[in-house]
Formats: structure tokens, C-alpha cells, sequence
């Protein structure tokens, strides 16, 4: 089910500053399917330091959920279908998908967080159903992973999706 992508191109600096940039960075992937998640994650990470709002990165956030959705179906399809067969594949499994989860769900608060400012305009405003919806579906992958590993789930992100 882990199947592999073809790549060409060369990666962007920046691959969160707007959707070409986001395509320019899918394009120059690698095959291995781990070695996308770890790029895609390392990739929403480096972004963790944009302090105003900017609608072109949200509209690349997007593109990257879109395109990451088919990489996060893959590794949870192939976790389920694993059953517990082989621990150390369905480790990887779990722990790849989960981070993908985390680093979406992430970003997405955080454009949240700026939807609710109240010097927020409406262009963000108008796109608060859209970042409460991939906020949730994320986290929801979070707590199904964590309960198919028996884990408890931190009280503060109840209380972050309470708070949404």
C-alpha cells in the first residue's frame, strides 16, 4: 500500500511562502514514503517561526494537507492492516503517521489563533470553518492513533479543541 512517488526538481527554501513554492516542494520529494513525512514535518516546523499572517502561507499549508493526505492515508491503511503482525513496521507506521497528524493540526491552530484576533480581517474570518475542520480531522487521527496504543491524551488538547 506504501507505494512510491517520483520526483524531480529542486526543493524550495520556503516551502509554506505560497502554493507554487508548496508544488515546487512535492515535486522534489524522495521515494521513500518515511523520508517524505520526516521532510514534510521538518518542513511545517521551519515554519513555526512566521510571526504576522500571511493568506498566501495558509493557501500553501493547504496544498501540503491535500497533497500529504494520500502519504497519511497509506501509513494509517498499512498500520490497520499490519494487526500487530510485525511491532517494529507498525511502530514506524504509527509514529509516521501521528507526526504528520501533529504537524497539520499545529499549523492549523495557529492560523486559528489568528482568525480570532480581533485585528483579524475578514479573509481570515471567512476561512475559520475551513481551519476548525482540518484542526479537527487532525487531531482526530491523533486520538484514534493514541487509543490504538492504549495512551492517554494530554488534557491540553482537550482544552485546545474545546477552546476552537
Amino acid at each position: 500500500m506504501l507505494e512510491s512517488w517520483t520526483i524531480v526538481g529542486k526543493a524550495q527554501a520556503d516551502a509554506l511562502a505560497n502554493a507554487e513554492s508548496a508544488e515546487n516542494f512535492w515535486s522534489s520529494m524522495p521515494r521513500d514514503p518515511f523520508e517524505m513525512q520526516r521532510r514534510l514535518c521538518d518542513e511545517l516546523a521551519k515554519g513555526a517561526g512566521w510571526e504576522r499572517p500571511d493568506i498566501n502561507r495558509f493557501r500553501a499549508l493547504r496544498q501540503h494537507d491535500r497533497r500529504a493526505n494520500r502519504l497519511l492515508e497509506a501509513f494509517l491503511s498499512e498500520y490497520a492492516a499490519l494487526s500487530g503482525q510485525s511491532p517494529v513496521i507498525g511502530r514506524q507506521l504509527w509514529h509516521a503517521a501521528l507526526e504528520l497528524s501533529r504537524s497539520f493540526a499545529h499549523d492549523y491552530e495557529r492560523f486559528l489563533r489568528v482568525a480570532c484576533d480581533a485585528t483579524a480581517g475578514s479573509a481570515w474570518i471567512e476561512r475559520t470553518p475551513e481551519f476548525l475542520v482540518r484542526l479537527f480531522r487532525h487531531r482526530e487521527v491523533e486520538l484514534l492513533l493514541a487509543l490504538c496504543r492504549y495512551e492517554r491524551w494530554p488534557r491540553a488538547r482537550w482544552k485546545s479543541l474545546h477552546t476552537a
